[in-house]
């Protein structure tokens, strides 16, 4: 029993608060043994619920045991949204081998579900199970057919038990053979299981009383050795024991458990049950009385008196009477084959050993089986009586011969010949369904038939029973049945209502046939042969001899069946003479050819043959009858041309491989155009399309033009028969010959349709059902013939390459978006990353070039992103870091060894220093307080004091600082230096006091001398001597000599001068170095240079003039200390300390920096030496504290170092600096790059640099247009080409075509199809070069040796058995397999043709190998269609989309958000007996098909009921006749010639139908005891969940279940088959609503929205507007959807980005025109919105958005809606106190647009609906309206283009759309009526030409019309404008709402009728408020008013209403 608990947490479980979650988990509250071996789930499902207002991401659930009997199991689950509910449907969680294997009793335990995310739990609860011994057994609650792993047919103790049972049997029948059913002899089986019965009888077992309930709660069974050990067991014991037995022997066993009791069954013939659990005692209870199945109750055996084996038997069918008391039966054969895989308990080797000493006690060791066993050596014991034989013995399949080497081939031959007496051509037994006629003359009756007259099958009242072929010509019943043939009567004695049955029988078996096959199955079979199966048979088995075709019609359902012959040949009956030739060796001759009369077939002479034949044969005989009914030889024709042609068929590659794939493997002939690369690869002029096409459509067509064989997938509603379209059409124009086959009509009939409407149905032949006619042949023949050669399309070529470069563009811009960079990253993708930044302050890095950007620009950015990331998390913000300013990168142990070694050396070395300095700053007189470039300028000026050499004055110190002082004593001392100079010249000729001579008077002296003459001369000379000879040390002078000299001396006399001024100061500051009578000049200079560098010094150091003097002044002192040698010697050790501290100062400083790299200035940027020294000690002391941290800070170093080398410092000096978190580094980097990097792709990227979205999408839609022009010409292109190929009757083909005219223009008695093919070889393939055949047809009508194919296309292939195909294929040189693997499987129509008990419990024999699943197997190339189409809502898909093709179907989600699939609970009884019915069910069906075409507002939706059982099918068929006949109004919706007539089908031949609406019944439920069996019929069986798939997926809009069950009700833990699992799942979704669709969606693991979607959507939520993102469950998304705000339920618009879904298209028209066109058809607004446009111009595009959605509720969204009551409801609406009992409704408040209502204001006369206070004459009481819908036509159909409408040659198209235009929605206006016809010819512009073509037919069709105004209104004719009394709402959110003046007076007057019949009274004011809500109409306006006015006078005139002044009053009829 499947436990489903749900879970609410409590604080309990999540410590942290309540849960947002909630949990439910379905599984099994038992485990066990057996459930470990089989691997049987244990928790079947887990329901996860989001109960929070957000979306959860990424949880993880773990599944854990105690105790551990389970391996831990998780599960992560990626998005679950608010309100959503997760499903997981299938938990492997595996159970531990070693714990089961040791549990020896039962035990308690739990498994926990824990929910967490990122660690933290959310959600926690245990969940108990029991844990049962090793060999317990757990009931029928839990997993029923898990009792077979109880049952070991191999331990010893059953081969102890087998080797007895020979013995015995032997005794019986002298043979010990224990073979199954291999003796093909069911009295041999009976006997083996009697033998197994008597050894339990001699094993002497007592019999133990079960457990109370074991049937449901199970027990601990005694396996074999236990129960041979303590010879004791209970009934189910034993009936294990006796069914390991039966299996050991190769016997199908059964286990029976009823209430309180268990027993045994077995198969008599080699047959099982399709499913394991049979739960109705009815199909048992069948197969036992026909000698099928024998039941035993094993417990007899244990009875002290002796039960023989028929008394066993006997009892054991007795349990079948009470059918309340039977649980189920479980088929032990089938729950060993794959489906199950239930496999025993293993034995193991230690038990082997412990039971291999004696398991049965006897004499002798009956272990071995002899080697001679004869009579003397055996040993018999007791000997039992042998059961009774049966007679006659069960018939089991004939024996065949083998006529191939190839065993596959040689099944399918045999799956193609039904050789059992099941099939009707064989045993023609006294079935229900067939009529015997009363007619005595067969010829009498064959010469009727065959003149093409109707008859009538009449009742035929007559006492006692009248044998026809009796009947001698005198009898008067002769001469009555001979007159009654005239009359065209047939009578059968039978009564009137089983005649009625019958007829009506075969006539939906008829169309079944037809529909399914194309096969026509009904024949008038005269003659039957009654022959015997056996010699020893006593049973008369009946074949029919002769087959004659039939068909039965009707009107209607009020009209009687009229029957004719066929258009088919006349047939003998083929599989009889095949079954009389093998088996009897018989052969009847001259029937080959048919002998023939003059009118037909001579039945006589076929009778005598037969006659012949048997003669010499007791008891046969072969007597006149005619009978009625449905016969199948056709299968009999595919099995012949297999048979026959089997080599020539092998030499096909696709055949061969099929028939043996090792020896034959199939050639690979190239790869495929892949989808994505079509438009790169083909021109538009290379495929021929006729109708629109997908990518994924035409990579099929293209590969099928290329002559590839492949299998083409194509899922529900993907466009299957549109890609066969478009692949036909293309072979075609390629010159190509195509065999389309299917079985299904329904899907010959789509493609025939859809190449009709492409022109090509005359080059076409159908061959399907009533299309095989031999005058429906010739006259396609005919038409094909009469068309003359078209012309082709001059302009074709040029719109190809028009198309080729308009995709070319569209294209371009999608590469150039979505391309991959250089960088790895596309430009898309880094303008999301841009606009995801958009708010990032912008910062100008350095950048390469966007074309130099690679992947590793990219990934040093993600690189360094990423490093920093992580280090800024270990270290401390630079800012507060005692590291900051220290840039090393490299960091090793050795190294910060050697850091700490440095810091203590640095720090010791700043201590030293900070002792020694301020001790020297004392002695220089400098403050401690100087700037740190004191500590290198101490020892300079120390030297520079010591070496003086000399005490410095300091006078000369403090003059020094003045430089006009500093000037003056330069001046001085250069003068003293030249005046030395000049006397030293002069110094040995002249005495000192030459400074005293008159050098002014000499030297005028000697000037005035060099003019003289010759005496003045010499007296000049004289005085000149005399005047020198006192200063001369030596001669006196030549004058020569002496004029040179005065000068000298004169310039020395000005020195002396200024030495003299100078002298008093200069003793002052040279002080003892200064003397005036021979003064050294250089020592002054040596004195002045060291006073000058002293005070430069100190000017250095002290710049104010105090300090200076204070500075040198101790200076000074310190020269004349320096003077002293003891004073000297002190200070110099001083100063020697202090440098050898600077020095191990600077060393280890320098050392320390070159480790850490740092910068002292920058580090310590200190004024002061002190403070430097302190934060020095601070800093070193801080980083010995802190080296541990120096790692982290080494790895940060480096991201600065990378920040340096990349560019990217400026910001991490912003995070420096800390104007930045460390978490905006990535941003401001990412901004940059990504900044530099788009703006340069668009830059250079001609594509992206001009795009401009006005052209881009004027390109796109003159793409669309283009393509929709290409393709209206490709259809005149192939029509062009295949016309011209049509032979007109020259040289060879001229025969061809005489036969074929001739054949045409016969009335009657033609040549048949197959020889008319034979006939015209040549010209077929030319005339009809595509063929729609079924199958059968194929076999039938085409000789393989003749015809031909290029290639061969199977359509709905999942259904068609290979055996069916392979004829097919191999008359092909290339084959297209199209299919769906997830429907249909093959189903055999004829074999459940021919079974007449129709229960849920067939064979899996009927499931037979599809040549779809074939070659999927074989490894043929494989396509996919990926586009859904059919679904109007996305919910109509999404289950199926998401349960069996894993969301890889290409879905479009609908613009409204509820889903179209609902749940109607019927409390319901399925009656499990004998019916199979649920009556209440089918009744509401019936109920509501009526309701719906009853409803105007529904009648035009088509309905299709889907069951699960023939019997629901057949009792919904008969409830909707009777309906049918009272409303003979309904009877058009069910006409055949409806194309979406109302069918009934059940889940096995619904595959191919599709309807707007399908009504399930599932039938199925609670029986009469309120108890639900797990037999669902086909879904049980092998492709169940195919069926169900097939099911749900045909509804266009809308999906309604109805189900007598719920859920809760379907016990998973009882059943493992898929298609039940799956069905509880649908009715679940069915039932859950709006939650269905998201629980079914696509997860993607990528949780983030898109950047642009998000900006778009916070951008519109900002606006005020509610939008949700990534709308959809499929494959396509829309990007941002906006909810409307005035019609909740559906969105307003839907916003498309060129993102990832744009670029995934895989093609320009997949992507621009086919995306759009889909979604438009499902009612979206689209608006399309371009990233670039978004990023430059994000307000403008918002502002585009918003304009588009207010456009859109200007148009027709109401801004306000008006309150309209419905039943139940009231108009009123109280006010609050105060307001005197007034009531308020809805008035004006302005202009539309938006105009303020104040005081003042001018009033528009445009009126919109506001509530204000109701006058008081409007009623109080409810008004109620009708809810009748205003239903608007849809068509989806495209029948041509533009000029086809205007071509006048598709005119009976328009007249036949308009027509049902004005049948769905009349009275309609004209406008209206051209609108809904536009899309069917691909119109979007109405132009004059356009409307003027449509009014002309519109108008001269036979419509009743009203003009009003400017519009005409039209009705479908007079009858329905004079009987039209009805109105037609509009509810909110109507797609379809009509304007004020689209609707006509009439309609408003029946609205306006109805409101005044309920209140009597009103103004007509609040009249209109409320008529013109009721027609959606949002404002009252002038067009409203005057319709209402209208509406009124009409009403007026009938005197109806009267007008009392401004108020409107009822006039009741009299």
């Amino acid at each position: 029993m499947v436990n489903s608990e749900e879970f609410l947490p409590d604080q309990q479980s999540v410590p942290d608060g309540l849960s947002p979650l909630s949990l439910i988990v379905e599984y099994d509250s038992a485990i066990s043994y057996a459930v470990q071996q089989n691997r049987i789930p244990v928790i079947k499902r887990i329901k996860v619920g989001n109960l929070a207002d957000t979306p959860l991401h990424a949880l993880r659930i773990c599944i854990t045991s105690d105790p551990s009997f389970s391996d831990p199991y998780e599960i992560i689950i990626s998005k679950i949204s608010p309100g959503e509910t997760f499903t997981i449907h299938t938990i492997p969680l595996i159970l531990r081998h070693g714990f089961f294997r040791t549990v020896v009793s039962p035990v308690h335990g739990s498994f926990t579900a824990e929910i967490s995310y990122h660690g933290k739990p959310l959600l926690i609860q245990s969940y108990p199970v029991r844990i049962l011994a090793y060999d317990q057994w757990s009931g029928l609650r839990s997993v029923p057919e898990l009792i077979s792993a109880f049952i070991i047919p191999n331990s010893p103790e059953i081969t102890a038990i087998v080797q007895k049972a020979q013995d015995i049997l032997y005794t019986w029948t002298r043979d010990s053979s224990l073979t199954g059913y291999q003796t093909r002899d069911s009295n041999r089986v009976r006997k083996m299981a009697a033998a197994v019965y008597a050894v339990l009888q001699d094993l002497h077992i007592r019999y133990a009383t079960p457990e109370a309930g074991f049937e449901q709660e199970g027990q601990k069974v005694r396996l074999a050795d236990t129960i041979i050990g303590d010879r004791m067991g209970n009934c189910l014991d034993l009936s294990l024991l006796y069914a390991g037995c039966l299996e050991r022997i190769g016997l199908h066993p059964l286990i029976c458990i009823t209430e309180g009791h268990a027993f045994a069954g077995c198969w008599l013939i080699p047959d099982t049950f399709s499913d394991v659990v049979i739960e109705a005692s009815l199909p048992i209870k069948k197969r036992v009385e026909l000698g099928e199945i024998l039941l035993l109750d094993v417990v007899t055996a244990t009875s002290d008196t002796p039960v023989s084996f028929e008394m066993s038997v006997i009892s054991g069918a007795g349990h079948l009477s009470d059918s309340q008391g039977f649980f189920c039966a479980i088929d032990i054969k089938t729950s060993r084959n794959g489906r199950y895989n239930i496999i025993p308990l293993p034995v193991w080797a230690e038990d082997l050993a412990v039971t291999d000493e004696t398991p049965i006690p006897d004499d002798q060791d009956r272990r071995t089986e002899p080697d001679n066993l004869s009579e003397g050596n055996r040993s018999y014991g007791f000997i039992p009586t042998p059961p009774g034989e049966i007679h006659p013995p069960l018939p089991f399949f004939p024996y065949e011969k083998r006529r191939s080497c190839y065993p596959r081939l040689e099944r399918w031959m045999h799956n193609l010949l039904d050789l059992t007496l099941r099939n009707h051509l064989l045993n023609m037994h006294n079935s229900g369904s067939h009529l015997t006629l009363l007619t005595p003359d067969l010829t009498r009756l064959k010469d009727a038939v065959f003149e093409g007259r109707a008859f009538h099958v009449h009742h035929f009242d007559h006492t006692g029973e009248v044998i026809p072929h009796s009947l001698l010509p005198h009898d008067p019943l002769f001469g009555y049945f001979v007159e009654e043939l005239g009359r065209n009567r047939l009578y059968c004695q039978i009564s009137e209502k089983e005649l009625s049955k019958r007829l009506y029988n075969l006539y939906a078996q008829a169309k079944k046939s037809l529909e399914e096959s194309g096969a026509e199955t009904l024949y008038l079979a005269l003659g039957t042969l009654i022959w015997y199966e056996t010699d020893s048979s006593y049973t008369p088995l009946h074949a029919p001899i002769m087959l004659i075709p039939l068909e039965i019609t009707r009107k209607d359902v009020t009209t009687g069946f009229s029957i004719r012959m066929g258009d088919d040949e006349p047939r003998i009956n083929t599989t009889l003479l095949e079954r009389l030739y093998q088996d009897f060796q018989i052969e009847i001759p001259s029937i080959d050819p048919l002998p023939m009369d003059e009118h037909g077939v001579d039945v006589a002479a076929v009778l005598h043959q037969f006659r012949k034949s048997v003669k010499n044969l007791p008891r046969y005989e072969v007597v006149s009858t005619a009978v009625i009914g449905h016969f199948t030889f056709l299968k009999y024709l595919m099995w012949r041309d297999l048979s026959t042609h089997a080599e020539a068929f092998m030499e096909n590659p696709l055949v061969s491989n099929l028939v043996d794939p090792h020896l034959f493997p199939f050639p690979k002939d190239g790869s495929f155009r892949r989808p994505e690369t079509l438009d790169s690869d083909m021109q538009p002029g290379d495929a021929f399309c006729p109708v629109g096409v997908d990518s994924s459509q035409l990579a099929a067509v293209i590969a099928a033009g290329e002559g590839k064989t492949f299998v083409l997938h194509g899922p529900p509603g993907t466009g299957k028969s549109q890609t066969i379209t478009n692949i036909i059409a293309h072979c075609l124009a390629l010159g190509k010959t195509v065999l389309f086959v299917s079985e299904k009509r329904v899907a010959l009939d789509v493609v025939h349709s859809r190449l009709k409407e492409s022109g090509l149905a005359p080059f076409c032949l159908e061959l399907h059902s009533n299309k095989s006619h031999k005058r429906e042949v010739l006259r396609q023949f005919e038409e094909v013939l009469s068309l003359d050669e078209l012309p082709a399309p001059d302009d074709w070529s040029l719109y190809a390459e028009y198309l080729a470069d308009l995709r070319a563009g569209l294209n371009s811009y999608v590469h150039a978006l979505h391309s991959v960079r250089s960088t790895g990253e596309s430009f898309y993708q880094g303008l999301e990353r841009l606009i995801r930044l958009r708010n990032v302050e912008y910062i100008p890095l350095s950048w390469p070039d966007a074309s130099d950007c690679s992947r590793e620009t990219l990934q040093d950015i993600q690189a360094f992103i990423h490093d920093s990331r992580i280090i800024t998390g270990q270290i401390v913000h630079p800012r507060d870091n005692v590291w900051a300013g220290v840039h090393c990168t490299e960091w090793s142990a050795r190294w910060k060894t050697a850091v700490e070694t440095g810091l203590g050396h640095f720090r010791s070395s700043i201590e030293k220093l900070s002792s020694l300095f301020p001790i020297l700053c004392d002695i220089l007189g400098i403050d401690p307080a100087s700037p740190p470039s004191f500590l290198n300028e101490i020892i300079p000026i120390y030297r520079l004091l010591s070496t003086a050499g000399c005490a410095l004055s300091p006078d000369l110190l403090r003059a020094l600082r003045d430089p006009h002082t500093r000037k003056e004593i330069g001046g001085f001392i250069q003068a003293g230096k030249e005046r030395n100079r000049i006397w030293n010249y002069l110094a040995g000729r002249y005495h000192p006091d030459i400074s005293q001579l008159d050098c002014t008077s000499l030297s005028k002296k000697i000037e005035r001398m060099r003019p003289a003459w010759f005496l003045r001369r010499k007296a000049l000379v004289r005085e000149i001597q005399s005047d020198i000879l006192p200063y001369c040390l030596m001669s006196i002078p030549p004058v020569e000599e002496l004029s040179h000299d005065i000068p000298k001396i004169h310039r020395m006399q000005e020195l002396d001068n200024i030495i003299r001024n100078f002298s008093d100061r200069a003793a002052l500051f040279f002080g003892r170095y200064w003397n005036v009578e021979d003064q050294d000049f250089d020592i002054c200079e040596n004195l002045v240079r060291s006073a000058e560098a002293v005070s430069a010094a100190a000017s250095r150091i002290r710049a104010d003039e105090d300090g200076y003097i204070r500075l040198v002044t101790c200076w000074s002192d310190l020269t004349f200390r320096f003077m002293n040698e003891s004073d000297a010697r002190q200070i110099r050790q001083q100063f020697s300390d202090y440098e050898d501290a600077l020095h191990q100062y600077d060393r280890e400083g320098s050392s320390l920096a070159d480790l850490l790299q740092y910068d002292p200035g920058i580090l310590w940027p200190q004024q002061t030496v002190t403070d430097l020294l302190s934060a020095q000690a601070a800093t070193v002391q801080g980083w010995e504290k802190e080296t541990s941290h120096l790692k982290s800070w080494c790895q940060w170093n480096r991201i600065r170092q990378v920040a340096d080398e990349k560019g990217y410092s400026p910001v991490i000096q912003r995070y420096e600096d800390a104007t930045l978190t460390h978490s905006q580094i990535e941003d401001l980097v990412l901004r940059s790059y990504y900044q530099n990097w788009v703006d340069g792709i668009r830059e250079q990227d001609p594509v992206l640099k001009e795009f401009y979205r006005p052209k881009f999408e004027d390109s796109i839609e003159k793409f669309r247009e283009i393509d929709e022009r290409f393709t209206d010409l490709t259809r005149k292109e192939i029509e062009a080409r295949l016309s011209a190929r049509i032979p007109r009757g020259e040289g060879a083909e001229k025969e061809e075509l005489g036969v074929l005219r001739h054949q045409i223009h016969l009335q009657r008695r033609h040549m048949p199809v197959r020889s008319l093919f034979k006939s015209i070889p040549t010209i077929l393939p030319r005339l009809k070069p595509c063929l729609l055949m079924s199958p059968i047809s194929v076999a039938q009508y085409l000789d393989p040796d003749i015809h031909r194919f290029d290639l061969v296309i199977f359509d709905e292939a999942s259904q068609i058995p290979v055996s069916d195909a392979i004829g097919v294929i191999a008359r092909g040189n290339s084959a297209i397999i199209v299919g769906d693997p997830k429907q249909l499987p093959p189903t055999s129509l004829f074999q459940r043709m021919n079974e007449s008990d129709g229960d849920d419990f067939r064979t899996s024999a009927l499931d037979l190998e599809s040549i779809l699943d074939e070659c999927i197997a074989s490894d043929i190339p494989q396509l996919h269609l990926a586009w859904h189409y059919r679904s109007r809502h996305e919910s109509l898909i999404a289950f199926s989309n998401y349960h069996f093709y894993r969301n890889r179907l290409l879905t479009f989600p609908s613009p409204h958000t509820s889903p179209a699939i609902s749940l109607v609970h019927i409390d319901g009884v399925f009656d499990s007996g004998n019916t199979r019915t649920n009556r209440a069910e089918a009744e509401a069906v019936v109920s509501e098909i009526v309701r719906r075409l009853c409803d105007p507002a529904t009648s035009s939706d088509s309905i299709g009921v889907i069951t699960f059982n023939e019997r629901q099918q057949d009792l919904i068929r008969t409830l909707l006749e009777k309906e049918r006949r009272m409303r003979p109004d309904i009877e058009p919706y069910f006409s055949d010639d409806r194309p979406d007539s109302v069918f009934i089908k059940n889940l096995e031949n619904v595959q191919g139908d599709e309807r707007d609406v399908i009504l399930f019944s599932v039938g199925y439920g609670p029986d009469k005891s309120g108890r639900v069996s797990l037999n669902f019929g086909p879904l049980n069986r092998d492709g169940g969940e195919r069926r169900l798939n097939v099911a749900i997926t045909r509804a266009r809009k809308e999906i309604k279940v109805f189900s007598s069950m719920t859920p809760e009700q379907i016990d998973l833990s009882r059943t493992r088959r898929m298609g039940v699992v799956l069905l509880k799942s649908f009715i679940e979704f069915a039932e859950k609503g709006p939650k269905a669709i998201a629980e079914t969606c696509i997860r993607d693991m990528e949780t983030d929205l898109l950047p642009i979607v998000s900006d778009v959507a916070k951008s519109l939520t900002d606006q005020g507007y509610e939008v949700h993102t990534h709308v959809g469950c499929g494959g396509y998304r829309i990007d941002v959807a906006v909810l409307d705000p005035d019609l909740p339920g559906r969105y307003i618009l839907g916003i498309v980005c060129d993102g990832p879904r744009y670029q995934k298209a895989k093609s320009a028209r997949d992507r621009d025109v086919l995306t759009f066109f889909v979604l438009h058809t499902l009612g979206w607004n689209i608006h399309r919105l371009w990233s670039t446009d978004w990023w430059d111009e994000q307000e403008v595009e918002l502002h585009r958005i918003i304009h588009t959605i207010e456009k859109i509720r200007s148009e027709y969204a109401p801004e306000t809606m008006l309150y309209c009551p419905v039943e139940g409801e009231e108009l009123e609406e109280k006010c609050e106190e105060g307001d005197q009992g007034e009531h308020e409704i809805l008035q004006d408040d302005g202009d539309e647009h938006g105009i303020s209502g104040d005081e003042g204001s001018p009033k528009s006369a445009v009126k919109s609906f506001e509530r204000s206070s109701l006058p008081h004459h409007i009623p109080s009481v409810p008004v109620k309206f009708p809810e009748i819908c205003y239903v608007a036509y849809v068509g989806y159909e495209v029948l041509g283009t533009k000029d086809d409408l205007l071509s006048g040659t598709r005119d009976e198209d328009i007249i036949r759309v308009l027509q049902e235009i004005v049948a769905i929605e009349g009275p309609v206006p004209r406008d209206i009526c051209i609108a809904r016809l536009l899309p069917h010819w691909q119109i979007t512009r109405k132009t004059a030409s356009v409307k003027n073509k449509i009014e002309s037919l519109l108008l001269s069709l036979p419509f009743h019309r009203e003009t009003e105004g400017n519009q005409i209104f039209f009705w479908s004719n007079h009858q329905a404008f004079l009987e039209y009394v009805t109105f037609r709402s509009h509810p909110a959110g109507d797609p379809w709402q009509r304007k004020a003046d689209e609707i006509s007076m009439y309609e408003y007057s029946n609205a306006i009728i109805h409101l005044m019949k309920q209140t009597g009274s009103m103004s007509t004011s609040a009249l209109t408020r409320i008529v013109g809500s009721l027609f959606g109409i949002k404002r009252i306006n002038h067009a409203l008013e005057t319709r209402i006015e209208q509406g009124i006078a009409l009403l007026m005139d009938r005197g109806e209403v009267q007008c009392k002044g401004d108020e409107l009053v009822y006039v009741p009829p009299d």
